[in-house]
């Protein structure tokens, strides 16, 4: 699927710098402009043509949009409980005006149980630092079954309500 994810079925401006390895629906540098006008399409739609599937895992990676993907994929939840992995960075979330504290919420309303895995990244790149983690939400209903298969969530991870938001 070549298309954008996040929250509408349409067209949007994809924002990129040459001289800059990521890019994003938002400029994420003073230095990036609108490349491209790409497609974009939202999961619930997506996977409304393949209920057939049983959807285990999604991994959301879309610097700054996470929350714009997780609103387009509530359908989903409620079809598959998946587990969903998606990385935190508050510095591409205000390029979009929300914060890690809103997607907290919308797992809180889907009955979701959040844990940062331990390893934490920062990385500089020209004006901006960018401190990010990644997050795996997993629904508070299968959290035994999978806390009694396996110690690695607990070993490498650490419960959000846990975690003091100020670092």
């Amino acid at each position: 699927m070549q298309q954008a994810l996040a929250n509408q079925i349409g067209n949007v401006p994809l924002f990129a710098n040459e001289n800059y390895p990521i890019s994003s629906l938002r400029p994420l540098l003073r230095s990036q402009s609108p490349v491209y006008n790409i497609p974009v399409t939202a999961l619930n739609d997506f996977f409304s043509r393949y209920l057939e599937y049983n959807v285990k895992f999604i991994k959301i990676d879309t610097e700054g949009a996470e929350l714009l993907v997780l609103l387009g994929l509530s359908n989903v939840i409620s079809w598959f409980r998946p587990i969903i992995m998606y990385e935190e960075s508050e510095s591409s979330f205000n390029a979009f005006n929300y914060k890690a504290m809103d997607i907290i919420t919308f797992f809180s309303l889907h009955k979701y149980s959040l844990f940062r895995v331990k390893e934490r990244f920062n990385i500089t790149y020209q004006e901006r630092n960018f401190k990010f983690s990644n997050i795996i939400a997993v629904l508070n209903e299968d959290l035994c079954g999978i806390f009694n298969k396996t110690d690695v969530v607990t070993a490498f991870c650490t419960k959000i309500e846990d975690i003091n938001f100020s670092e």
